[in-house]
């Protein structure tokens, strides 16, 4: 497969999409209504173990009202839970029991199957053994959380503390914290991570700007967004950001290149809410609250296109299953989920007959699980989770491997790297290999890891291409010595001339040299060395994954001159 005037995104489409395709059967429907003790407005899945984690509490409630003076002399105090759902069972379980503090957000590293889970008003973080149940507390007296994600490559986790400016980073090892502060910030509001470049962005609902979180080194960068940056979601495979800005009218999407920290502005609708990413399709999906509608980007080109659910009210969630080419928009406002086929663009409405619109305050209320293809949805009004299955018949589990350059030039003996990535869901250990196909003498690859197992994360491997040397790239070289050598020999050819005749033939060949001196001067500097240009030379880079019967192969054009 000849693929050096693709894109990454093109080749994993291509590699992945048709067999997605070909096996799609069913409509979505609602296989089950869980019911909650409380009110949830977060859900959270770990593909892994087949687990869902709602937060559920109950508010603080008013017992006796004193009408004369207009107070509350009695009051019910609040609770709040964690509740675990079995996704085989559909069965709950209290995972963290009632307690006086709301949990909120939650978020799983499905690698380490450890569960976050912020506590409000308790400037403190619950780190959950899902597998044990084992609970640890972390403190933090800078935190006010407001949204939470994790580095699964990394096991790092990362709170967006709203009322403040900064940013608090767990080390998932060993819980320590580090606080990170971005002066130029406002009201931290949602924070997102791209496994494959480790870094980390969060969106400042109060100062029209994203800060840029280096993983490696926690320092930061502070990129201008639109009014009001709200929602924000990452393609890894384009290395492209989509932030919300959330105004009432001519709602619109900042465009992020992760590459260089520059910004395209794309239009939405009114009140733009949440945002999902189909890195394999390369299209954005963003719920637009105020209009009622979807908001579709092409990230090829910024394009967009708007589709109209008229049962919908008030989206306020979206996910995207890559898989099956579907995208799952949660309307809280009318207690439906609106589909949107990929392919097609037609959207179908699935209704959940036991529930109720949920609350309408900033949630993350709808969430997927990629391995069984089952979708969760809370609906705060009727306490209950519902539980929709995704599109039938997907075939057996698949990865797909793209490169994160489709193309690279090297000078002769230098070296560059790209990052190979693996996509999930996919459990198995897939194999890497890469090969050079050109003229001799061939560049040289290297994969930092032979094999990568992308779970319900992206696995990622650093591959190395070293160029040969110059001098076996049979570079023309001069020396300004050699132009001194042709002087002597000229003049003394025109010296040994004896005759009129061997005269004139000496100065015809005197002349015939000095042209071809000119010729050698004009081909570059007049530096003691320097090297002459060469012709480009083209080669391909191969690089192959294989597991058990499944292989797949994603390509780089590379130019050396």
């Amino acid at each position: 497969m000849k693929s050096g005037n693709r894109t990454s995104v093109a080749l994993v489409l291509s590699l992945l999409l048709p067999l997605v395709l070909a096996n799609r059967a069913v409509a979505q429907t609602v296989v089950d209504t869980v019911g909650l003790a409380g009110i949830s407005i977060e859900v959270a899945t770990n593909p892994l173990t087949n687990q869902v984690y709602v937060p559920d509490f109950q508010p603080t409630t008013c017992l006796k009202y004193d009408r004369l003076t207009g107070k509350c002399t009695q009051w019910a105090p609040g609770w709040g839970e964690l509740t675990a759902v079995n996704g085989s069972t559909n069965s709950p379980k209290a995972l963290v029991p009632a307690s006086g503090s709301y949990l909120f957000p939650v978020v799983v590293n499905p690698v380490t199957n450890q569960l976050y889970a912020a506590v409000q008003g308790g400037n403190s973080i619950l780190v959950i053994d899902s597998a044990t149940g084992t609970v640890t507390t972390i403190t933090d007296s800078n935190a006010t959380y407001r949204a939470l994600a994790v580095n699964s490559v990394t096991n790092k986790i990362y709170l967006a503390n709203y009322n403040t400016n900064n940013v608090t980073v767990i080390d998932g090892a060993t819980n320590a914290i580090t606080t990170i502060t971005d002066p130029h910030a406002v009201n931290p509001w949602a924070v997102d991570v791209n496994p494959i470049t480790n870094k980390i962005y969060v969106t400042n609902n109060g100062s029209a700007n994203v800060t840029v979180i280096d993983g490696t080194t926690n320092t930061f960068t502070t990129v201008p967004a639109g009014n009001a940056p709200f929602a924000l979601a990452v393609n890894p495979i384009t290395n492209k950001i989509y932030v919300v800005n959330n105004v009432a009218t001519n709602g619109t999407v900042t465009v992020l290149d992760g590459a260089t920290n520059s910004t395209a502005t794309v239009p939405a609708d009114g009140f733009p809410f949440a945002i999902g990413v189909n890195p394999v399709t390369n299209k954005i999906y963003v719920a637009n609250d105020g209009t009622n509608d979807i908001t579709v980007i092409d990230g090829a080109t910024n394009s967009t296109s708007t589709l109209t659910d008229s049962t919908a009210a008030h989206p306020r969630g979206v996910v995207v299953d890559a898989l099956t080419n579907q995208t799952y928009i949660a309307n809280e406002g009318s207690a439906t989920i609106t589909v949107i086929d990929g392919a097609t663009n037609n959207l179908t409405t699935v209704t959940e007959p036991n529930a109720q619109g949920g609350l309408l305050i900033p949630t993350s209320p709808i969430a997927i699980n990629l391995v069984t293809d089952m979708v969760y949805v809370t609906h705060g009004g009727s306490q209950t989770l519902t539980v929709i299955a995704g599109v039938a018949g997907t075939g057996p589990p698949d990865f797909a491997l793209a490169a994160t350059s489709a193309s690279l030039t090297l000078q002769p003996g230098a070296q560059a790297t790209a990052m190979i990535v693996v996509g999930p869901p996919f459990g198995n250990t897939v194999n890497l290999s890469c090969t050079v196909a050109g003229p001799a003498p061939a560049p040289t690859c290297e994969l930092l890891a032979s094999s990568v197992t992308p779970s319900a994360t992206y696995g990622t491997a650093t591959l190395t291409m070293m160029a040969p040397a110059a001098a076996a790239m049979h570079s023309l070289r001069r020396n300004s010595l050699a132009y001194a050598a042709w002087l002597p020999l000229m003049f003394g050819i025109v010296a040994i001339g004896g005759s009129k005749k061997r005269r004139v033939g000496g100065w015809l060949l005197s002349g015939v040299l000095l042209v071809l001196l000119l010729l050698l001067a004009s081909c570059g500097g007049g530096g003691s060395q320097s090297q002459m240009t060469h012709a480009p030379t083209n080669y391909t880079v191969t690089v192959t994954g294989i597991s058990g019967a499944i292989q797949h192969t994603t390509q780089i054009a590379l130019t050396v001159q």
